[in-house]
């Protein structure tokens, strides 16, 4: 039988992965730990809850839950968490970079900011390499979020 890890497993494991990037501060362990939550759900953002049975990965819009996928795989769930987090810390730099906080002024989202957003990202799972690295130029993060997959 498959052992199932804890929230707190994962989170320490996320962690570790992430620490190995030239972007991840200890001030975004918020990041990691935010897809344990049950209080709120922001939109399009990895929840998972542990069971018995394995790691259930939800997704909500607008309060409705549009994901609910089970997965024994560990790697399935520190993966999504790595993915989600890289690219907070990346567009927060960008943010930071240009001076905006897309409240009251706005980033423009142009072909040369995204083409930032992306090496970011790349960059960092190029620095955690061998699985997380695959998955992410085999945009994993896409078959996870495909209830049908």
């Amino acid at each position: 039988m498959k052992k199932i890890y804890s929230e707190q497993e994962l989170i320490d494991m996320t962690i570790k992965q992430l620490e190995q990037t030239s972007i991840y501060e200890d001030q975004y362990e918020q990041y990691v730990r935010r897809p344990f939550r049950t209080d709120f759900y922001d939109d399009l953002s990895p929840y998972v809850q542990v069971g018995k049975r394995g790691y259930t990965l939800q997704m909500y819009e607008r309060g409705i839950q549009m994901l609910n996928k089970l997965t024994k795989e560990e790697e399935d769930v520190i993966y999504w968490i790595i993915e989600d987090t890289i690219h907070i810390i990346a567009h927060l730099n960008l943010l930071r970079k240009y001076k905006v906080d897309n409240i009251n002024t706005h980033l423009k989202y142009t072909k040369e900011i995204t083409k930032e957003l992306t090496t970011a990202m790349n960059k960092a799972f190029y620095e955690i390499g061998g699985i997380y690295q695959e998955w992410h130029e085999a945009n994993r993060r896409g078959a996870l979020e495909n209830p049908l997959k």
